[in-house]
């Protein structure tokens, strides 16, 4: 099994502190395997990744602060996860 294989948590990059990963996750989990899965196969635009993976954010936002982070984290892919896009 690959190290990527035995992930729990999917929310942020590799150099990002486990607290971190694991409290993004905690609400987004879902959301960021499928962007995980976009990004490294490149089957469709960043931009169109980065769009849906905010939409699969808010389906599953059921409060307003899982709503705000959301967004928080959707900008913060958008300023930062084009180093990332297309790499395993």
């Amino acid at each position: 099994m690959s190290k990527e294989d035995e992930r729990k948590y999917f929310c942020g990059p590799s150099n990002v502190p486990q607290w971190l990963t694991k409290w993004f996750s905690n609400s987004h989990n879902e959301a960021c395997r499928i962007h995980d899965v976009d990004y490294s196969t490149k089957r469709i635009s960043r931009k169109e990744a980065d769009k849906q993976f905010l939409d699969n954010m808010l389906e599953k936002a059921d409060t307003r602060g899982k709503k705000n982070s959301a967004y928080l984290y959707y900008g913060l892919v958008r300023l930062f996860g084009g180093r990332r896009y297309g790499k395993k």
